[in-house]
């Protein structure tokens, strides 16, 4: 939807066109994409369209084919309680669960979710044992996770 995204794909010889990713793939033949990728748009849409979006990429993709959306980690506290509202077009914070549920109940297979980005810029605290193990983790671990799953 962002056009000069679009046109600067294009000028490196990519085919992008300006569209909403939902009536792109409603328009698209069964079984014709290989790869489908979505970084940080999925927590900007509601639900509804979100189930279109997973129900169409699957309806689309070849047999094997894969789909991988990014959105920012919620399991991280300072990702779900204040930068994910840094951006105003957010709508609601995604977890891992319930996005790895959402592809499963679609019937993707190989449904995994891969933790990303941890925070490098800040020095966790020091010290050892599960209680600060489990509060560097939810400071300063993973800011982002992805979705994958083969169709």
């Amino acid at each position: 939807m962002n056009p000069v995204m679009v046109r600067m794909c294009q000028e490196k010889g990519l085919e992008a066109v300006v569209s909403d990713a939902s009536d792109y793939l409603q328009n698209q033949f069964e079984s014709s994409i290989g790869l489908i990728t979505g970084f940080h748009i999925i927590e900007h849409i509601g639900f509804e369209v979100l189930f279109n979006i997973a129900k169409e990429s699957k309806r689309v993709l070849q047999p094997g084919g894969i789909v991988i959306f990014e959105t920012p980690n919620p399991e991280n506290i300072l990702v779900g309680s204040n930068t994910f509202y840094d951006d105003f077009s957010h709508k609601n914070p995604l977890t891992p669960n319930s996005v790895k549920f959402l592809f499963e109940y679609l019937g993707f297979s190989e449904v995994r979710i891969e933790r990303l980005n941890p925070n490098l810029d800040i020095k966790p605290m020091e010290g050892s044992g599960e209680p600060v193990e489990r509060l560097n983790k939810l400071l300063y671990g993973p800011r982002d996770f992805a979705v994958i799953a083969r169709k």
